[in-house]
């Protein structure tokens, strides 16, 4: 099991070089629109989350309980019911909400930093009400890490560290208006790690100054030890999938990705792209893009891609297999160029097509592009095979709850560990254990 770094361990040299990348001298703080600074370290009064500025004191807890711990790193919500009471006038005004913060995997189903962002087990950030499956978006890792969020009224725009998420299913807008409570939800649900730095702005930031702010605030909390986005001694493993891959419907918060992170004994970067209705067509185009800002935290180390669609080509648009080859091989290159050290290849689960085409025609496409992608076809380093035998492959049952959800199409806890260990197999191969 990856073990959790504490926020006060001793960097190992190149994420030392790595930090020092990210927290360049150079940047400083923007004032312009500025209405609310919390570096969250304790005051005068240990009840009082300070504001800086003087405009918006806070509230270490809510009426005498729910108090997170003041460290010297920061606030730390043990959870599951620990919060920061802020004002409304805030959350009113806020246009730009900048957060440095530490994600520790729990045991929860979700946990909270907002009344409308909750953050998976795994580091997954999800828009909407507890208990929905819009994945939006899904790039936040385990770790320390800067997130902001921007809001022009109409739209909502998320960054994780100077880049913007590129990995949306859900572009609406997320309105921060009338929310006070950081850390805790209703559902009781409550976040669980550091609050290290917060920013907020009454104007919408561009992305060139989200940039510059995320790189400010990486240095305001390096002096307490806190290295943003790059402790991971492992690989970044990037999973580029779709419902299958972010465990819809019938594996939420269970899905082979976080599976994955519990069977590599190297600690890693494991970054979740799965969206919903995705298709190889969309990954072909936009892979360079998803998967370039998360390698570039780990430059000259290893990082992995892993191509994971395909059910939805053959579901929805009946694609033939030769496209599908061809498209993953163009997904492949993408990949490389955007700093891939290694790109996998998972083969595609059996389904039960029914609902969109028959069966016969859906299994013919599946055969022949499964039979390609385990040949080789693609130019992958090397294939996550759940093909050649078990359960997911030429010989399944979809009707088997053992491995699939009921539609057939979906993967159950069970499913998601065959690919998961398919996947720890493959990384194998390439000296990733």
């Amino acid at each position: 099991m990856p073990r959790d770094r504490t926020c006060g361990s001793r960097l190992r040299p190149l994420a030392a070089r790595r930090l020092r990348a990210f927290a360049s001298a150079g940047d400083s703080l923007l004032t312009t629109g500025l209405i609310g600074r919390y570096d969250c370290q304790q005051g005068a009064d240990p009840d009082v989350v300070y504001d800086l500025l003087g405009n918006y004191n806070a509230a270490r807890g809510n009426g005498g309980s729910y108090k997170p711990a003041w460290t010297a790193q920061g606030l730390n919500f043990a959870g599951p019911v620990q919060l920061v009471n802020f004002p409304v006038g805030l959350s009113n005004a806020l246009r730009t909400d900048m957060w440095c913060l530490k994600v520790v995997r729990g045991t929860g189903d979700y946990q909270n930093i907002s009344a409308d962002w909750h953050i998976h087990t795994d580091g997954r950030i999800v828009s909407g009400s507890i208990g929905g499956f819009t994945f939006s978006p899904s790039e936040v890792q385990l770790g320390n890490i800067i997130v902001t969020t921007t809001h022009s009224g109409s739209a909502t725009k998320m960054y994780f560290g100077t880049r913007e998420a590129v990995s949306y299913q859900n572009a609406g807008n997320v309105n921060p208006a009338g929310q006070t409570w950081w850390g805790y939800h209703n559902y009781g649900a409550g976040f669980q790690g550091y609050l290290y730095y917060r920013l907020c702005w009454d104007v919408e930031l561009t992305a060139a100054q989200v940039a510059s702010q995320a790189r400010w605030m990486a240095q305001q909390v390096t002096p307490r030890s806190v290295a943003i986005g790059d402790t991971a001694s492992g690989p970044y493993i990037a999973c580029c999938g779709d419902s299958i891959t972010s465990g819809q419907p019938g594996a939420v918060d269970n899905d082979w990705p976080k599976k994955l992170l519990g069977l590599l004994s190297n600690p890693s970067r494991i970054v979740c792209y799965g969206e919903s209705g995705s298709t190889l067509a969309n990954l072909a185009t936009a892979i360079g893009a998803s998967v370039g800002g998360i390698f570039s935290l780990n430059s000259g180390g290893t990082n992995v891609a892993i191509i994971a669609r395909g059910t939805n080509d053959i579901l929805v648009s009946g694609t033939p297999a030769a496209t599908i080859v061809s498209t993953i091989t163009t997904a492949v290159s993408n990949a490389r160029a955007a700093g891939a050290t290694h790109v996998i290849v998972r083969t595609i689960p059996r389904a039960n097509w029914t609902s969109y085409r028959t069966q016969i025609s859906g299994d013919a496409i599946l055969v022949a592009a499964n039979d390609a992608i385990v040949a080789g076809a693609t130019g992958a380093d090397v294939v996550a095979d759940t093909w050649t035998s078990g359960p997911l492959g030429v010989g399944g049952d979809t009707t088997d709850t053992s491995y699939y959800f009921g539609d057939g199409i979906h993967l159950s806890s069970g499913g998601h560990t065959v690919t998961a260990q398919a996947v720890e197999t493959a990384l194998g191969t390439v000296g990733i254990t």
